[in-house]
């Protein structure tokens, strides 16, 4: 039951970002459309990375604080109390993590090529523009290094430090609340009914 609940998390990032992309067009078509540029790239970011990050943020509360949540709530702390030190607990992770989603999105080519609405871009596209537009190739490399370099100096931030690999799963239920779970299901809702409405040969009448 778990596992199926994790595919549905993950699926967006299991499918074509161009799936995603279109569906949501799609769904906002029936409330005035898709706010194209700077706006539209985060809302689609956020569709795509959510998922994710709420898997790899609930196996560290299993992995590593799991005991520590059951102990403090056994003693009597109510989980308002227990939240900043448990954000301070995790600033590392949550580092890291933040480290990872900028380089997903630092890379990301189809998400702006679309939904930029011809002024707001990324690194990725700034390059193509310079190969397929300007011809200007010394300029796309220079840019592909710098690009290349950035994310390997982010990458230092991504990858945990060396210890015990040794994971002890928690029973999380005194900290969690069921009802939470359908926020990292929205960008699966948003990608199946999207898909539910109509058909790929009929996006190119939403875009």
């Amino acid at each position: 039951h778990f596992k199926a609940l994790k595919f549905l998390i993950f699926a967006p990032n299991v499918f074509p970002v161009l799936f995603i992309i279109l569906s949501t067009f799609n769904l906002f078509h029936f409330i005035g459309g898709f706010p194209l540029g700077f706006i539209g790239i985060v809302i689609l970011h956020i569709l795509l990375n959510s998922g994710i990050v709420a898997l790899i943020l609930c196996q560290k509360l299993e992995n590593e604080v799991g005991g520590i949540l059951e102990l403090v709530l056994v003693e009597g702390a109510s989980r308002r109390q227990i939240f900043l030190p448990l954000v301070r607990l995790l600033k590392g992770d949550l580092v890291s993590l933040f480290f990872f989603v900028f380089c997903i999105c630092f890379g990301s080519f189809a998400i702006p090529l679309i939904v930029s609405g011809g002024w707001a871009t990324t690194m990725e596209v700034f390059i193509y523009e310079q190969i397929k537009i300007n011809h200007n190739w010394g300029l796309a490399i220079f840019l592909s290094l710098l690009q290349a370099i950035t994310l390997f100096l982010f990458s230092l931030f991504i990858f945990p430090k060396s210890g015990s690999l040794k994971v002890f799963r928690r029973n999380l239920s005194l900290v969690s609340w069921s009802w939470a779970v359908i926020f990292p299901l929205v960008p699966s809702f948003v990608l199946f009914v999207g898909l539910l409405f109509t058909n790929i040969f009929s996006w190119e009448n939403i875009y």
